[in-house]
């Protein structure tokens, strides 16, 4: 812009003189009241054209907070990552002592749950040791960054779930061939009683090992449900012997067994029954439940107690629960 007075060449928008300080006036102009209009043709797409902008910049800005976040905490997030194994991330960072009390409390229910494994107690200590291990995550980072006592909540319920399921996916997946079954069966020459929890191991041996008196988890027909159904039973007579049932009482080839360690199941003591064991067979007493036990026919008892020998899955080694009569289960013979 040229001043009137000096006639020097000033910068647009100047509004005085940058030489001689005089005051700029500016050209007059022209204001144009006719902007330019829209082809009708194209109106009709406005709308549609304007709802497009308006999602996709809402998703630009979505797309970018996650990430943000991400950067943001990456420290904490990892940490957390850490504390899958309780305590390792504040061993790497030197602050172990200020959660020694609780990482000693989380090993004390850790090791309750492996006392009590897959019990009522043992899972309840398990449900304990995970809530401490969701504290001790938390406590790497997380809970500095959140101020209200309902986000830290929050977040350590969220910690606590995740933990929990990764205890229980191992408490069924770390141990294979193994499980836990409680037994309808009392056999007090095993110190067995009804409702006892009794650990089983995969019958991965020649099943022709067996022995009587040998408590075998096993496929029968289930008699009121569907299809196959698993159960625990004691192995009474071994192939080709000669089973008989009389007077509550079980005889094995004119051998007469004790009713302490091989006790009749009332549903098949009521009468008298021969059944003659096959070469690829067992006799396996147990329970099963049944209306009208009165009833029950000869044909019944072959059928439910003359198990093949591939459908004997498991073999009980120890009574597991209740602690107090925890021990190692032999065979009577």
């Amino acid at each position: 812009m040229q001043c009137q007075r000096c006639q020097f060449e000033n910068m647009p928008g100047q509004s005085r003189c940058f030489k001689c300080g005089s005051i700029l006036e500016g050209e007059p102009g022209v204001l144009d009241i006719h902007p330019p209009r829209m082809a009708s043709w194209k109106r009709p797409w406005r709308g549609v054209s304007r709802l497009m902008r308006r999602h996709s910049a809402v998703d630009t800005v979505e797309s970018k907070i996650p990430t943000k976040w991400v950067a943001d905490n990456a420290e904490i997030i990892w940490g957390i990552l850490l504390s899958i194994v309780p305590g390792f991330a504040h061993l790497l960072k030197g602050r172990f002592r200020r959660i020694l009390w609780v990482w000693l409390l989380w090993l004390v229910f850790f090791a309750v749950n492996a006392l009590l494994f897959r019990t009522s107690w043992g899972w309840r200590a398990l449900g304990v040791a995970a809530a401490m291990h969701a504290w001790i995550a938390l406590d790497i980072g997380l809970r500095a960054q959140l101020n209200e006592v309902l986000e830290r909540v929050f977040a350590l319920l969220i910690l606590f779930v995740f933990f929990l399921l990764v205890y229980v996916v191992l408490a069924y997946a770390g141990l294979p061939g193994i499980e836990f079954r409680r037994t309808p069966l009392a056999i007090p020459g095993a110190n067995v009683r009804s409702g006892d929890t009794l650990l089983l191991r995969t019958l991965a041996d020649d099943p022709n090992a067996l022995v009587r008196g040998t408590l075998v988890g096993f496929y029968a027909l289930g008699i009121g449900t569907r299809g196959r159904s698993g159960a625990i039973g004691q192995i009474v007579g071994l192939p080709n012997e000669l089973v008989v049932i009389d007077q509550g009482v079980y005889t094995v080839d004119g051998t007469a067994l004790s009713t302490h360690d091989y006790p009749v199941p009332t549903w098949i003591s009521r009468r008298r029954v021969e059944l003659l064991v096959g070469p690829n067979q067992y006799f396996v007493s147990s329970l099963y439940g049944r209306r009208g036990v009165r009833g029950v026919r000869k044909d019944m008892i072959k059928r439910l107690c003359l198990v093949n020998k591939e459908a004997i899955a498991s073999r009980a080694t120890m009574l597991w629960w209740p602690l107090n009569r925890r021990h190692r289960l032999n065979t009577l013979d």
